[in-house]
C-alpha cells in the first residue's frame, strides 16, 4: 500500500483554473502554461515526481520539495491531446484555489504511464477511503472503545476487592 513510483520529468509550471466546467479544462490550462513558459524563455526545472497513495510529491534533483499534494486534493489528471508528451493534473490548494500543474516527459509513452500511475493511486486511495472509516472517525471509535474497556476494568477491579475486617490496633492490648 505504501508503494511509490518515481519519474524524472521537467516542470512546465502551473496556472490557476476556474471551476472545472468542461472536459478540456486541462487542455486550456496546459496551453496557457506553455505560452507563459515559452515567453519566459527560462530553462525548465528538472524534477522527480513521486506518486503514491498519499499523493504527488515533486522534488528538485537535490531533493528539495517543490510541491506536495494530497491524493484527496487531486481532481483529475491527463495527457494533453495536442502536446502528447505533457502530463498535467488539477489540484485544489488549502485555500480551495484550483491549479493545473504541467510536466513535460521525454516520450509520449512516459506521459501516459505517469497519468495511469496517478489514476491508479487515485482509484486505490478511493477504494481504501470507501472501505475504511475516515481516520478521525476511526480514532474516535477506538478512543471510545478504549475508554469503555478501561471503565470495565475499573469496575472489575472494584468488584474483585474482598473486604476483610482490618485489625484495629487501638483495641488490641499491647503485649510488653
Amino acid at each position: 500500500p505504501n508503494d511509490v513510483i518515481t519519474f524524472k520529468l521537467k516542470y512546465l509550471g502551473n496556472t490557476v483554473v476556474e471551476k472545472i466546467s468542461s472536459d478540456n479544462i486541462n487542455t486550456e490550462a496546459v496551453k496557457n502554461i506553455i505560452k507563459v513558459t515559452k515567453a519566459g524563455r527560462k530553462k525548465l526545472q528538472r524534477v522527480n515526481i513521486a506518486i503514491s497513495l498519499k499523493g504527488i510529491a515533486v522534488t528538485d534533483l537535490e531533493g528539495n520539495d517543490v510541491l506536495k499534494i494530497s491524493i484527496y486534493r487531486i481532481s483529475n489528471c491527463s495527457t494533453d491531446p495536442t502536446h502528447r508528451q505533457v502530463f498535467s493534473f488539477i489540484s485544489t490548494d488549502p485555500t480551495e484555489t484550483m491549479e493545473c500543474h504541467a510536466f513535460i516527459c521525454s516520450k509520449r509513452k512516459m506521459a501516459e504511464t505517469v497519468t495511469l500511475a496517478v489514476a491508479h493511486a487515485f482509484g486505490t486511495a478511493y477504494e481504501a477511503w470507501r472501505i475504511l472509516p475516515s481516520t478521525k472517525e476511526f480514532e474516535k471509535t477506538v478512543t471510545k472503545e478504549n475508554e469503555k474497556n478501561n471503565l470495565n476494568e475499573e469496575e472489575k477491579t472494584e468488584k474483585d476487592i474482598v473486604e476483610e475486617k482490618l485489625i484495629d490496633f487501638d483495641d488490641e492490648p499491647l503485649t510488653e
